[in-house]
């Protein structure tokens, strides 16, 4: 009998029952048996149906040859329509994929579907030649090959493999398994990308904003990261994000976008669209009505910089800023640029509301992911009380996960309660620990605070020269208090 109850034997051979017995167990060889024998009309009364069902369960356990079997029976038609449905070949679908582009299960496994895929390859399978490529290019079951790679791999994207088409423009792109190419990458992606494939669709938009291997080109990159991130692809999604968020890049500055396309990256579970939406939210770019108060200063800062006497700046700040007078004027000009881009986007209208609830519930989930950046942020609103009650314990907790992850701001900041008692029991053995990791990333901060250190001889040994090395330190990684320090120092010759 089959497995819709009818009778599969031609002759009522009894060796077709113990076959039925061991697949009905989950045995993987006599379902294949089966399947191959139903279909075949070998031993028993050909039935598609039932070898599709046979096939079905020895491929939803992973065995190789099943699939096959399964996409030989649905391209040649048997026993299926043409669009059909059906929810076992949905399952199988996705089995494929995790198979061929995931490469689950035991190297044992793997090491066994290489002559398999080898034998499927060699006749011209699609997937099975993109999968021996993923096999030679990590060295799964196989010994590591890059020539090998770049062969199956270049099968397949010539058979117009669309993923294989993207793998081998990223290896191009990357200088991995081959010599870096650019123009060959934009070339696997440009033939990715027409077919819709995501991935393609983005790393095409990527190379035209880069100018990589293609003149650069704003509305291109745009463009194609837009088709991609309308499919659902998260990296472009969030591409489009940085996008819309900074005015100096691609796309025209627009939060209200730039809010909708990291929420839908967000959605999808990429990294760094929730770190983003929070400082969007935490921020409330652009303006608030508690930054009117700064914005209605921008006009006298801008015409003060227009009537700066550039003579005297340089006989007070250029021997301890070391900056001549280039540079002097160059940096005015940046202050000025930011006070009219500042009042720009002010007048636009295209600002967004700051909600501390919203920032946190993006920090959050950002944090639970582990991103150290949304840690920290997220230790500074349970500091302040920003969307939530003030818990310095908390907000320890946090900064000290984003520390361990090598954030120098958050471990400045530890440094600080530590040294304060803030959250935290006072403890100036942790407190150094801390300021001298932050230090050693040159945090500007930290530096000062152990020329404060030194100074001070609370921490450490009282040190002169051991604060006037690190104070000098802090005021060329721009601590403003230390650079005042500083140009005492030179204009008093005071610890020089």
């Amino acid at each position: 009998m089959n497995h819709n109850g009818n009778d599969v034997s031609k002759d009522n051979d009894t060796g077709v029952e113990p076959l039925m017995l061991a697949a009905g167990k989950g045995d993987v060889n006599a379902q294949i048996q089966l399947g191959t024998m139903c279909r075949e009309g070998k031993g028993v009364n050909k039935d598609p149906k039932a070898a599709l069902h046979w096939y079905t369960l020895a491929a939803v356990q992973g065995d190789v040859d099943a699939l096959h079997s399964l996409q030989g029976m649905y391209e040649k038609g048997e026993s299926v329509e043409e669009d059909c449905e059906d929810q076992e070949w949905v399952h199988v679908q996705r089995r494929l994929r995790e198979i061929y582009e995931k490469r689950e299960g035991s190297e044992q496994s793997e090491r066994g579907s290489v002559s398999t895929c080898t034998r499927a390859a060699e006749q011209g399978d699609v997937l099975a030649q993109r999968c021996l490529g993923d096999m030679y290019k990590d060295g799964k079951g196989v010994e590591q090959n890059n020539s090998a790679t770049m062969y199956w791999y270049t099968r397949a994207a010539e058979q117009g493999d669309s993923p294989a088409q993207w793998m081998l423009g990223n290896l191009y792109e990357r200088g991995e398994c081959v010599e870096c190419n650019y123009e060959t990458a934009v070339h696997w992606y440009m033939l990715a990308a027409e077919q819709g494939f995501g991935l393609g669709q983005y790393s095409l938009g990527y190379m035209y904003k880069y100018g990589k291997g293609v003149a650069q080109d704003d509305e291109a990159a745009v463009r194609w990261y837009t088709i991609a991130a309308d499919q659902g692809e998260a990296l472009a999604q969030w591409s489009l994000g940085v996008l819309y968020y900074n005015s100096d890049q691609c796309a025209e500055r627009n939060y209200e976008k730039a809010v909708h396309s990291y929420t839908l990256a967000a959605e999808q579970g990429d990294a760094l669209a929730p770190r983003c939406l929070g400082y969007m939210y935490k921020y409330g770019k652009y303006f608030e009505q508690g930054n009117k108060d700064i914005v209605r200063w921008y006009p006298s800062i801008i015409k003060k910089i227009e009537e700066s006497d550039i003579a005297r700046l340089m006989d007070e700040f250029g021997p301890a800023e070391q900056m001549d007078e280039l540079q002097i004027v160059e940096h005015l000009d940046r202050i000025k640029q930011m006070c009219l881009d500042n009042l720009e986007n002010y007048y636009s209208e295209r600002s967004l509301e700051r909600s501390y609830e919203t920032a946190l519930h993006w920090f959050i989930l950002a944090s639970e992911q582990g991103d150290e950046w949304s840690q920290r942020y997220l230790g500074s609103m349970y500091d302040f009380g920003e969307g939530v009650d003030c818990n310095a314990e908390t907000a320890v907790h946090w900064y000290t996960l984003a520390a361990e992850q090598g954030d120098a701001e958050a471990q400045y900041i530890l440094a600080r309660k530590y040294y304060d008692g803030n959250g935290a029991t006072r403890d100036n053995e942790m407190a150094l620990q801390w300021v001298n990791s932050a230090a050693e990333q040159g945090h500007n901060g930290a530096l000062y605070m152990l020329s404060e250190f030194y100074s001070d001889g609370l921490v450490v040994p009282e040190d002169a020269n051991g604060a006037r090395k690190w104070c000098l330190l802090a005021a060329e990684h721009g601590h403003g208090r230390a650079r005042i320090e500083v140009q005492l120092m030179y204009r008093f010759k005071k610890n020089i």
